[in-house]
């Protein structure tokens, strides 16, 4: 079961005071998806972790606001020109909360994998809400693929590169880029054959369900 508290908090950014929601439990007794996404049994938590000050549109985690430290000046500034005026009509959805957080990280100059991660959140979120339009959804995913592919040519990669290779062909898959999908699935499949990994097999597996009979679960 998926319960959370309430709490008021001051904006970070602006000041502000405005009410989070902040997780007290949840399950992992969902759907999960082939793009990686555990669901819970019950109300979705991507749904109910994210929060967005209404007044300025400064968005992250519950718990990372309610810990923050003041937002630097720079930032401030990016959210009162970018962020505010979207808000003005009232907060959006969670996926567009989520999507304003990942614009903050980039702003931030946070990790590529850190950026990728909550673009990626944005579209789980767009998933499990009928309130964001598919369109936005591909956009959400199109932006943590970028991210991605930028986390993946570092030198040395990530240690979970081959996962990662996986979960780029799966979200081009979801925008539509078939021929850019397979080439990513069969790269993780050669990855795998390399890999010393315990789930390298299983992940070779998923990769070539993905490429020649596609799942949308797990």
């Amino acid at each position: 079961m998926t319960t959370f508290g309430t709490e008021t908090i001051n904006c970070p950014c602006c000041g502000e005071s405005f009410e989070i929601q902040l997780l007290t439990s949840t399950n992992t007794f969902g759907v999960r998806t082939t793009d990686l996404y555990v669901g819970a049994g019950g109300f979705q938590p991507i749904l109910i972790v994210i929060a967005c000050c209404p007044t300025c549109g400064y968005s992250s985690e519950g718990y990372t606001l309610r810990e923050a430290d003041p937002v630097e000046p720079a930032i401030k500034e990016k959210v009162f020109a970018e962020l505010k005026p979207q808000v003005a009509d009232g907060v959006p959805p969670p996926a567009g909360q989520w999507a304003f957080a990942a614009q903050i990280a980039e702003w931030r100059g946070e990790p590529d994998m850190a950026v990728a991660d909550t673009w990626l959140r944005a579209a789980w979120a767009a998933a499990q809400s009928a309130r964001t339009p598919p369109e936005q959804e591909a956009a959400y995913r199109r932006q943590a693929i970028t991210f991605f592919q930028r986390a993946l040519q570092a030198d040395p990669p990530p240690d979970n590169a081959l996962i990662l290779t996986y979960l780029v062909g799966e979200l081009y898959r979801r925008v539509g880029h078939t021929e850019q999908a397979e080439a990513w699935f069969n790269e993780a499949i050669t990855m795998a054959e390399h890999a010393s990994q315990p789930d390298a097999s299983q992940i070779a597996d998923l990769a070539r369900q993905q490429r020649d009979a596609p799942k949308e679960t797990l």
